[in-house]
């Protein structure tokens, strides 16, 4: 194990993939698609896409995960052009580990909503694994989309679980001048490589985005807790989409009772926006930031603070696993925790919250009671910070810690 997985709580281990003669090495993560290794869908893909023998100048990994299809077609063929997406932050970086790992240091790798931050349109193959649990609409808006990023003779290749190989069948067959090229089955997936005929007919790019166009559009809804209400457009692919957790109504309820505004506050993880909107409402700071790893909760969030008529202008987001040590300081830090991250991860999220917090300033931490047990040992042993309260409900707690000047001449 090298200092770089040391260093990381998210990493799992490193896995081995042989294609084409090469042998490729992956470093996992717990918390992104397929931690055991290759899962049987991208393989199946790789594979058909290595025997029919797919040349490409210029390719693109849409959902890349940590990067196995991409990093597998630029080994196959090192003069190419390769581009990699997702619209987790987690992925996005393993996805640049893997590369460099496995000696690819010419990659293009960001982040993207689907195709919505994705400015090329000269891509001759557009290849994913499509999630099974992905919504039909966004799977649709996907496969119409694709062909408008490739030049004249490319070609989209997917793979997806056999439950949706009608549904994509019907779709591709909807768009216009899509010609199925090769279409295969086994037990489980399906592969499909389509191409237009005809791309002049549909090459003007799409006015909006997909999240702009609502394809990832659930619900608008009213949530209360209270006297507190406010309205907002939840999203696919997100949970707590029109009811609340037991775990973020008890948040709610501790950030109600806290006795003090803020003049500036980060969330951490604010999925749909409950939590910020809560905040802008309630303790009503002069300035709200938001840092998640998925780019969807980023901008579904920014979206119901704007919808709740909060000011834009104090609105920021940051696109990234976890805090950077350096940076403003806070007078509140708001953080609900995902529990498959496991104790790691939760623990150092905890850490670099205590290094951005302002003196005077709380920490507010929602977790699973057996995590929150884990972080009050971690902030006694540590000096952290003084434990202000503890409420529990249904399995989950909400910490509250302040920043004391002990705390902090502890530390220093």
């Amino acid at each position: 194990m090298d200092e770089t997985e040391l260093d990381d709580p998210y990493y799992k281990k490193t896995v081995p993939f042989r294609i084409g003669g090469l042998d490729l090495s992956f470093r996992v993560s717990q918390t992104l698609f397929s931690s055991h290794g290759i899962d049987a869908g991208t393989e199946f893909l790789l594979r058909t896409l290595h025997r029919t023998g797919a040349r490409f100048e210029k390719a693109l990994d849409l959902g890349c995960g940590y990067g196995p299809i991409g990093v597998a077609l630029k080994a196959l063929d090192p003069t190419a052009t390769l581009h990699v997406v997702d619209r987790d932050a987690l992925a996005v970086a393993y996805a640049a580990r893997n590369a460099h790992l496995n000696g690819i240091d010419d990659a293009v790798i960001y982040a993207s909503i689907g195709f919505d931050d994705v400015e090329d349109r000269d891509f001759d193959l557009v290849a994913a694994n499509i999630a099974g649990k992905a919504n039909r609409e966004v799977i649709a808006s996907w496969l119409r989309d694709a062909p408008l990023y490739v030049r004249d003779q490319g070609q989209v290749a997917i793979v997806v679980v056999s439950p949706l190989e009608p549904f994509v069948a019907e779709v591709i067959g909807g768009i216009p001048g899509a010609r199925v090229v090769l279409r295969k089955s086994r037990a489980g997936h399906a592969v499909f490589i389509y191409a237009l005929d005809r791309p002049e007919e549909t090459s003007a790019r799409p006015q909006a985005g997909s999240f702009d166009r609502g394809d990832y559009d659930r619900a608008q809804s009213v949530f209360s807790r209270g006297q507190l209400q406010y309205g907002m457009t939840t999203v696919f692919g997100l949970p707590q989409f029109d009811s609340l957790s037991y775990r973020t109504l008890l948040l709610i309820d501790v950030l109600r009772s806290l006795d003090a505004r803020s003049s500036r506050a980060l969330v951490l993880n604010p999925g749909q926006g409950h939590i910020p909107v809560v905040l802008s409402k309630t303790l009503m700071p002069a300035s709200i930031d938001m840092l998640d790893r998925d780019l969807l909760a980023l901008r579904c969030s920014e979206r119901n603070l704007l919808l709740n008529e909060y000011d834009g202008a104090s609105i920021s987001t940051s696109h990234q696993p976890g805090m950077d040590g350096d940076g403003p300081k806070y007078d509140l830090i708001v953080a609900e925790m995902r529990d498959a991250e496991g104790p790691d991860v939760i623990a150092a999220h905890f850490r670099q919250a205590v290094s951005r917090v302002a003196p005077g300033g709380r920490i507010v931490i929602a977790a699973s009671s057996a995590a929150i047990t884990r972080l009050v040992a971690v902030c006694k042993r540590e000096r952290l910070g003084a434990i202000e309260e503890r409420r529990r409900r249904h399995g989950s707690s909400v910490l509250v810690v302040a920043q004391t000047s002990r705390s902090l001449s502890t530390r220093s």
